[in-house]
C-alpha cells in the first residue's frame, strides 16, 4: 500500500514538473520571439542612422545643391535625433515586456519549487512509514536491515564493539490465547515503549517480527552490556499488566553476541545472537545469555 501510494505521489510530482516546464518553455519561446523582434527593430534603426550619415556625407560633397549645406545637415541631424528617440522608446518598452516575461517565469519556477518541496516531504513521510512498524511505532525489520548493514561494516572496518541482541517476550502466545489479540497488541506497545526508555540514544531497537525485538548496542564492553540488558529485563518484569481484572507479570528473554572480525556478514552475527536467545529460553526464560 505504501509503495503504491509513493508511486502515485511520484506520478503527480512528475506531471506537475512537466506542466511547469511546458509553461517555462512557452515563456522562453515568447522571449525568443521578442528578442528577434527587438533585433529587427535595432537593425532598422541602424539602417536609418546609416542612411542619415550617408545623406550628411553627400550633403557635404554637394555644396552647389539648391538646399544649403547647413539646412541639409540640420535636417539629417533632426532625423538622427528622432531615430534615437524611437530606439529609446522601443528599448524601454522591450525592457518592460522582458521583465514581465521573466517575472512570470520566476513565478512559475517558484510554484514548481514549492510543489517539489511538498512532494519531497510527502515522499520522505512515505519512506519513514515504510521503515516503521505500524503497531509499536518502532523501526521495522527493513529499517533494521539498513542500520545493521552500516553498523556491521563500521564495526568490522574500525574494529569497534557492536553487540546484537535478540529479545523475545516469554509465553506471548498465552496472552493472545487467554486474553485476546487486542491484549497482545497492547502488550507489544507497552513493552516496546519500556525498552525504548531503557536504552540510550546511540542504541538502536527494532521490532523484528511477532513478539521479537532486536537491539544494536555499539561501543560497550561485556559488563556494561549485561548491565543494560538486565535493566531492560527488570523494567519489563516490573510493568503491572492487568487483563480482564487479572494482574500478571510478563517477562522477556534476551540473547546477545558481539560482531566478530571473522563474521562474513550480518546474518552470521545475528544467527549467533539467536542461538543465545534459544539458550535463554531453554534455561528457563526471563534471563540474559551472552554468546
Amino acid at each position: 500500500k505504501n509503495i503504491n501510494s509513493e508511486k502515485e505521489i511520484s506520478q503527480h510530482f512528475l506531471q506537475a514538473i512537466n506542466a511547469a516546464l511546458l509553461n517555462v518553455k512557452h515563456i522562453v519561446d515568447d522571449s525568443e520571439e521578442m528578442i528577434e523582434i527587438s533585433a529587427n527593430e535595432r537593425k532598422g534603426w541602424d539602417s536609418s542612422v546609416n542612411k542619415n550619415v550617408n545623406n550628411i556625407e553627400r550633403a557635404v560633397n554637394q555644396l552647389n545643391a539648391h538646399v544649403s549645406l547647413k539646412q541639409r545637415i540640420s535636417n539629417e541631424l533632426n532625423d538622427i535625433v528622432k531615430a534615437m528617440e524611437h530606439k529609446r522608446d522601443f528599448d524601454q518598452l522591450a525592457h518592460v515586456e522582458l521583465s514581465q516575461q521573466f517575472g512570470k517565469m520566476q513565478e512559475k519556477l517558484s510554484i514548481v519549487e514549492a510543489q517539489a518541496q511538498s512532494y519531497k516531504s510527502q515522499l520522505e513521510e512515505q519512506k519513514q512509514l515504510r521503515l516503521q512498524d505500524a503497531l509499536t511505532k518502532l523501526p521495522n525489520r527493513a529499517a533494521l536491515d539498513q542500520r545493521f548493514a552500516v553498523e556491521f561494516k563500521n564495526a568490522k572496518d574500525y574494529d569497534k564493539p557492536l553487540w546484537v541482541v535478540v529479545a523475545d517476550i516469554d509465553h506471548f502466545k498465552r496472552i493472545n490465547d487467554s486474553y485476546g489479540h487486542n491484549a497482545g497488541d497492547k502488550t507489544l506497545q507497552v513493552i516496546a515503549g519500556a525498552i525504548s526508555k531503557s536504552l540510550r540514544g546511540s542504541e538502536f531497537i527494532a521490532r523484528y517480527g511477532g513478539e521479537e525485538f532486536v537491539f544494536l548496542i555499539p561501543l560497550a564492553n561485556k559488563r556494561s552490556l549485561l548491565s543494560i540488558l538486565t535493566r531492560v529485563r527488570e523494567n519489563i518484569k516490573a510493568i503491572p499488566f492487568k487483563f480482564k481484572q487479572e494482574s500478571i507479570s510478563i517477562t522477556i528473554s534476551l540473547g546477545a553476541t558481539k560482531v566478530r572480525l571473522e563474521d562474513e556478514n550480518p546474518e552470521a552475527t545475528f544467527e549467533r545472537a539467536d542461538q543465545a536467545l534459544y539458550r535463554a529460553k531453554h534455561n528457563g526464560r526471563d534471563q540474559v545469555v551472552i554468546g
